[in-house]
C-alpha cells in the first residue's frame, strides 16, 4: 500500500466475508489484495488505524473480540480482548 491506496477488508453479505481489496484513490479502481486474510472479519464501524512506523493496519472485530493486524503482507490476530 501507499499514500494513494486504502485497504478494504471484511464485510457482511449474509455471512462474514474474508476478502480484502485495495482502493486506489487516483484512478478510483478497486482490485483484489495480493494477500487475503485467513480469518473472517466483520469490521463495520470498527476502529481501524494505520501505524506508519511499522506499516501496519490494526483494527478490532468486536463480534469475535479480536485485535487484527495486517503487516508485512500477512494477517494475524494480535490480541484476544475477551475477558
Amino acid at each position: 500500500m501507499n499514500k494513494e491506496e486504502i485497504l478494504i477488508f471484511g464485510g457482511f453479505n449474509g455471512k462474514y466475508m474474508k476478502e480484502a481489496h485495495i482502493f486506489n484513490s487516483n484512478n478510483k479502481k478497486i482490485r483484489l489484495a495480493d494477500n487475503q486474510p485467513s480469518i473472517e472479519m466483520f469490521l463495520f464501524q470498527m476502529p481501524t488505524v494505520f501505524e506508519q512506523n511499522t506499516g501496519s493496519v490494526i483494527t478490532v472485530d468486536w463480534t469475535k473480540m479480536k485485535v487484527i493486524q495486517f503487516n508485512n503482507k500477512a494477517w494475524s490476530v494480535v490480541a484476544d480482548i475477551k475477558k
